[in-house]
């Protein structure tokens, strides 16, 4: 909350991700995929990396999204990206909503 000012200087959820620097970058050879920016506020995605593993333990919903896009043939590492974004997201969502996380949400 204090690395974005309480989100107070953000308006959608695309200008959060891109704010963390989890926007994908594509680059200029059509042969590789896209990259994360990384211009973004380093803090930020160093706490959501910790939270992101710890989620693959003790959360079974985000356990199973990590699964399902490692049995599609994702490498660990984006998968783990995936979920920081995911995780992020879901902040702000439930931050602007007044709203208590409920892992039994579907």
């Amino acid at each position: 909350m204090a690395e974005t000012d309480g989100f107070a200087n953000v308006g959608n959820r695309r200008q959060l991700v891109s704010y963390v620097g989890l926007d994908v970058v594509m680059k200029e050879s059509a042969f590789h995929g896209g990259h994360i920016s990384k211009r973004g506020n380093a803090y930020i995605r160093a706490g959501l990396y910790m939270a992101a593993v710890s989620s693959i333990i003790h959360n079974k919903t985000l356990k199973t999204y990590f699964n399902r896009l490692k049995d599609n043939g994702k490498p660990g590492k984006t998968g783990i990206v995936a979920l920081e974004r995911k995780l992020l997201v879901l902040i702000y969502t439930l931050y602007k909503n007044g709203q208590d996380y409920s892992p039994d949400h579907r």
